[in-house]
Order: C-alpha cells, then sequence, then structure tokens
C-alpha cells in the first residue's frame, strides 16, 4: 500500500505496487506549485545588500516604543540622563538648574529701593547698571562717574546672596572688581589694554612684582699649583638663556693682571673660573652671582 511525505503529501508507492503514471504527474505538479511559492516569495523579498539605512530605520520604527526593549528615548535604558554621561540628572528645569549649579537670573537695581525681578533664566544674577560715588572705587577706578554691575552666584539676595561686583569708569576705561561672602572685599583693579602697562610699571617701581626669579651666590677659590688654572662652582639649576653670572671681584695673593680671571656659565648647574695657565704661584678667591629671570 502507498505511503505519503509528511509536508507536502507526495505519493510513496509500495514495492509490490504496479507503477503508475498517474501518481509521478501528481507528485510532480505538487512540486512545481511549491517551487513556485517559493520563488514568487523570493522575488518579493528585497536583497540584504539593496537595504539602505533608512530601510532599516523604518524597519526599527515599526517595533519602537516603550516596553519594546528597543527605546531609542532612553539613555541605557534609562529616561534620565546623567550628569556624568552629558545630561542634566532631572526630569524638571529647576533639578536640573540645581544639578548643574545653573541658578535662576534676577534683575537688582540698588538706587531708589530693591527691585527683585525672577526673569527665569540661569547662569548668574544679572544686576541692573547704578552709578557709584564711594571714595575707595574713585581712587581705584577714577573719575566721578562709575557704572557698577552686580553679579548673584546663586538665589540669595542681600546678606545672604553670595556677590560680585564689576566696576568700570567708561571715559577711562578703567575696571575694578570685589566680591561679598560675609563681608566686601576691597576693591581690586582689572588689567586692560589701557592700563596694563601702568599697572605693570608701578608694581615695578613699588617692589610688589619682581622680575627676577632667583640669585645665587658663591666663590671659587684657585689656589697655588703649578697644575691648576680652573675651577668650576656647582648652583642650582637655571635656564641658561635667561640666567648671567655676575662677577664681583676678588682677593688674589700676587697683584699680576695673568692671576685676574674670567667667569662662564658653563651650563644650567655649573660656573667655572679661569686665569692664565702660567700663574700658578699664587692664589684667587673669585666670589659670584647667578641672577636668573623669568
Amino acid at each position: 500500500m502507498a505511503e505519503y511525505t509528511e509536508n507536502y503529501n507526495l505519493k510513496k508507492p509500495a514495492q509490490e505496487d504496479f507503477y503508475n503514471v498517474d501518481d509521478f504527474n501528481d507528485n510532480a505538479d505538487i512540486i512545481d506549485s511549491q517551487l513556485k511559492a517559493i520563488s514568487d516569495k523570493a522575488a518579493a523579498a528585497l536583497p540584504a545588500t539593496s537595504y539602505t539605512a533608512e530601510d532599516l530605520l523604518n524597519k526599527l520604527k515599526t517595533v519602537d516604543g516603550a516596553n519594546s526593549g528597543l527605546d531609542a528615548d532612553l539613555f541605557k535604558g534609562e529616561s534620565i540622563i546623567p550628569i556624568a554621561n552629558g545630561g542634566t540628572g532631572a526630569t524638571s528645569v529647576d533639578t536640573a538648574r540645581e544639578n548643574l549649579n545653573a541658578f535662576r537670573r534676577y534683575a537688582y537695581y540698588t538706587s531708589g529701593g530693591t527691585t527683585n525681578v525672577d526673569t527665569d533664566m540661569f547662569d548668574f544674577a544679572l544686576v541692573a547698571a547704578t552709578h557709584e560715588f564711594n571714595t575707595a572705587l574713585y581712587n581705584v577706578v577714577g573719575g566721578t562717574f562709575v557704572y557698577v554691575w552686580q553679579f548673584y552666584t546663586n538665589t540669595g539676595t542681600g546678606a545672604t546672596g553670595r556677590r560680585v561686583q564689576l566696576a568700570h569708569n567708561m571715559g577711562a576705561n578703567k575696571m575694578a572688581t570685589r566680591y561679598y561672602n560675609g563681608g566686601w572685599s576691597d576693591w581690586a583693579k582689572i588689567p586692560t589694554s589701557e592700563n596694563f602697562a601702568s599697572m605693570v610699571q608701578s608694581a615695578l617701581q613699588s617692589g610688589g612684582v619682581s622680575m627676577v626669579k632667583s640669585i645665587q651666590r658663591g666663590s671659587i677659590a684657585i689656589t697655588a699649583d703649578s697644575q691648576t688654572y680652573t675651577r668650576t662652582a656647582t648652583i642650582s639649576p637655571v635656564n641658561t638663556a635667561k640666567a648671567i653670572v655676575v662677577y664681583t671681584g676678588m682677593a688674589t695673593s700676587v697683584d699680576n693682571i695673568e692671576y685676574y680671571p674670567q667667569l662662564t656659565l658653563t651650563d644650567s648647574t655649573t660656573i667655572t673660573a679661569r686665569r692664565a695657565e702660567l700663574a700658578t704661584n699664587g692664589s684667587t678667591i673669585i666670589p659670584y652671582q647667578v641672577i636668573e629671570f623669568y
């Protein structure tokens, strides 16, 4: 008795059955039908090599979303991006500002009363310009007409606010600043292209700034020795391009020009003293100073 295949029901005649052409034709029709269906499906499919980035994106969009395992709105599975990854670490504007130390901005006018206006901005508190008539400020910035801006570094005002003031004499283009943290600091000048040279000159003349980086002092002794006419001394390292050695006189047991030495800054840590090779019967002591500049 004939049997049939599991998937496409093709007839399998038994050994004792006579050959029947109809059985062969029926099987061929079934195989032809199935192959045609597979061919049509393959022709309708887009070859992998023909897929574009847009095709892939459109496919992903069909499954993207909450609880899909592929939620493009999430960062590493979280809806809040941490600050360490460039986010705010918050879902609300106020919390984000607090996390980023970006407080609201206030307009504050110091003349004719106090007014705080929350402009719902961030960074720092910008304060309206005022006229400041203050003896200390007058001496620093100069002039009788000075604009002062005040900046809050948090939302507090008055005694609780951390404040920075910037003063500007528009006419002379001079600026100064001070800060408040439980009390006002002294006004400090701000260097500008207009006053930088005079500020440096003033600092140099008053002794407040030195262009000298270091001074090293010592002496080198060349003794009475028929074989010796040079001696060296070791110093702390200096930049030879910005240092000089100063000869400050000598003491010699023989008053002869051959015993008069010369000093050389040989390298960053060495000074060499040299006198004439014929000067061997007396001793010479040579003091030195090495001056290094910034």
